[in-house]
């Protein structure tokens, strides 16, 4: 008795279902077939993936670097889903083996990590492939002593090349392309860049620090390689006083919070660059806060239904739900 003939599935249904799948699956099944091994490793197919991952959250990681003081060789990761959808349950780590000189993550952009190491040199780690690039010459201003150095690690997505910068002092940044073997050195107009935080935060191609004077965010275009400035919300001339500031990105959108006399708000930048595009989020009392024993409270990522995965000095993690006002 013959089988049943095979049924072929369309070719666009075929990449429907693999955009659907996580990296690991992806790499078993490039050896399925030619046309599967080009297709997955085709660049249209990669950055399709990549859009499909970021409204994915069962894709979504966070990662840090463990070990002592003395040595760090480990790196973590856990998934977001689980901290949304089990909080209070002991989490299900991966860990990966890294090089102990590699001590800092200075970003993270389009799955890529970029990791910074004691001798001033960078490099990009895929912890879902495991490949690793080469490491890039030195920067100079590593060995300059200047206290307030300042890091962005972003992608240009017009030539398709990642990117780092380097700000160790007045008038003066350093920027290297991945893939080649020199840096190049930026004159600016800005007097150093005296922010809250030095990791620049990645949005809209652009990275971002918050002023230590609040006044303003001092912007890069990773493209042009050129400064600019973001204005803050323009409400904010009338609240009350202000501490505990974090400038980061929240639902690709860049994102403020800082606590005041009585509430710790967030606000979200829907539109890049636009002033009036700031919308507030939300206010969560201090009381509540205090209750919590929170110091300040940093917003990581958002659910669809509105709760927020955030963290507090000391890496403490913590998941708020506004709708019902918990924690």
């Amino acid at each position: 008795m013959r089988p049943p003939p095979t049924r072929l599935l369309a070719e666009d249904m075929i990449i429907e279902i693999l955009l659907k799948l996580p990296v690991k699956s992806l790499l078993r099944f490039k050896c399925v077939c030619k046309f599967w091994k080009t297709l997955i490793s085709s660049p249209q197919f990669v950055k399709a993936h990549l859009n499909t991952s970021r409204t994915n959250m069962s894709r979504q990681q966070l990662v840090y670097l463990a070990g002592s003081e003395i040595e760090i060789n480990e790196l973590v990761m856990y998934s977001v889903q689980s901290l949304f959808e089990h909080p209070s349950a002991p989490l299900k780590t991966l860990s990966f083996m890294v090089e102990n000189k590699y001590r800092f993550i200075i970003g993270s952009c389009n799955g890529l990590l970029c990791l910074f190491g004691w001798d001033g040199c960078f490099k990009l780690w895929n912890p879902s492939t495991r490949l690793i690039s080469k490491s890039s010459p030195p920067t100079d201003l590593f060995f300059v002593p200047y206290p307030d150095t300042h890091y962005g690690f972003g992608y240009d997505h017009v030539n398709d090349k990642y990117k780092v910068l380097v700000n160790c002092g007045p008038k003066e940044t350093q920027v290297h392309t991945f893939g080649t073997k020199f840096w190049t050195t930026i004159k600016t107009s800005f007097c150093g860049l005296y922010t809250w935080t030095k990791l620049g935060k990645f949005v809209s191609g652009t990275l971002n620090w918050l002023t230590w004077d609040e006044d303003h965010i001092i912007s890069f275009d990773v493209k042009n390689e050129t400064y600019g400035e973001v204005l803050l919300p323009p409400q904010l001339d009338g609240d009350r006083c202000r501490y505990n500031y974090v400038l980061d990105v929240l639902s690709n959108c860049l994102c403020l919070c800082y606590s005041d006399e009585v509430n710790s708000v967030v606000w979200l930048m829907k539109k890049y660059g636009i002033q009036d595009s700031w919308t507030k989020l939300g206010l969560i009392p201090d009381e509540m806060v205090s209750t919590m024993r929170l110091l300040s409270f940093h917003p990581l990522c958002i659910s669809e239904n509105g709760v927020v995965l955030a963290k507090s000095y000391g890496s403490r993690l913590i998941v708020y739900n506004p709708n019902s006002g918990t924690f």
